[in-house]
């Protein structure tokens, strides 16, 4: 080869190397270019994707707030709905509390109304059967007395008096001559039917000198403690209702309490050692404690009165309790018998 076709070859060669160069740098350049637009599109479109993914962002938020608006306004709805429901739900119970409260009131009236019912018809059942009792006692009471009236059309008061006392046959025949009939008051005098509220009408007609004996006495210290006339019962109580119905005489004189649950003896002997007792009432055991200790005085006793009709609960007079009866009979035959005998004291049954 020639030195010519050696450089040119060589020429050559540069050539191509330069050309390959600069296609090289033209590559590259194309390749930045390439690269610059691909990343500048890049970022184009990073920067549009941004953009839209901020728009759907924010259409996001605007969905979501939209959301929660409605939401809101769902729970706002549903809550007002609630709070109606609630509302009518507290109406219909407060409706039913109120029909509860008012069959209850109702029902409470009506068993209150059905036990005054029950109670006024057990009251009226009572009071019945009360007056029926009153009404049976009243019918015996005037049967009895009844009795008691043919009883003395038959029999002397003497005879009454002794059938009575000495139901055991006790007392001697000398006894009962003692007390006869002339020791009794003459019972035709009255026919006046024998009741607390004839009491005092009866011992005016039995007793003609009453006013005068019964008034204040010339010398009351030799009257205390000795009355003139004593009507004696078979209790306390009966005594109570005795002194009662002689009210009428207690503008003439004092009436004189001589029973137990009243006064204590001790109590009764001051009274008696201080007072004028023109009239007194008492029971037999009380009546012998007095007299024993001489603070009841005998000797100026004008009637004894034996309240002999009165029946207790039992249906039992003066003379049909035992313990009365012995006392009654003591009584008389101890403090009273010497009077009785020479005709200055009478016996009165009433």
């Amino acid at each position: 080869m020639s030195a010519d076709d050696l450089n040119d070859n060589l020429i050559y060669d540069d050539k191509v190397t330069a050309l390959s160069d600069d296609e090289a740098g033209a590559d590259d350049l194309n390749d930045n270019l390439v690269y610059d637009g691909n990343v500048s599109g890049s970022d184009n479109e990073s920067e549009n994707e941004s953009d839209s993914d901020s728009d759907d962002s924010k259409d996001n938020d605007k969905k979501r707030k939209h959301e929660n608006d409605d939401d809101e306004d769902s729970d706002e709805n549903e809550d007002s709905s609630n709070n109606e429901n609630e509302l009518e739900g507290d109406e219909d119970n407060d409706n039913s509390d109120n029909d509860t409260d008012e069959d209850s009131e109702e029902k409470k009236i009506k068993q209150e109304a059905e036990a005054k019912e029950r109670e006024a018809k057990k009251k009226a059942k009572a009071k019945k059967k009360r007056d029926e009792m009153k009404k049976k006692k009243r019918m015996r009471l005037e049967k009895e007395q009844l009795e008691k009236e043919n009883e003395r059309k038959t029999k002397s008061d003497s005879e009454i008096f002794w059938s009575s006392i000495d139901s055991n046959n006790s007392v001697t025949q000398i006894e009962k001559d003692e007390i006869n009939d002339q020791s009794f008051v003459n019972s035709s005098l009255t026919s006046e039917q024998r009741s607390l509220s004839n009491l005092s009408s009866f011992i005016k007609q039995v007793y003609p000198n009453w006013k005068k004996n019964l008034g204040k006495p010339p010398k009351e210290s030799d009257y205390k403690g000795q009355p003139s006339v004593l009507v004696v019962t078979q209790s306390a109580i009966r005594a109570v209702e005795v002194i009662r119905s002689l009210n009428e005489f207690s503008k003439y004189c004092k009436v004189g309490k001589l029973f137990s649950k009243h006064m204590k003896v001790k109590e009764q002997v001051e009274y008696l050692s201080k007072s004028v007792v023109k009239i007194a009432v008492g029971t037999p055991n009380r009546l012998i404690k007095l007299a024993e200790n001489e603070s009841l005085d005998m000797n100026k006793l004008d009637l004894l009165v034996i309240d002999y009709t009165f029946k207790d609960s039992k249906n039992r007079n003066i003379f049909e309790i035992p313990e009365i009866r012995k006392d009654l009979l003591a009584f008389i035959k101890q403090h009273c018998i010497n009077r009785i005998k020479d005709q200055t004291q009478k016996i009165a049954l009433f």
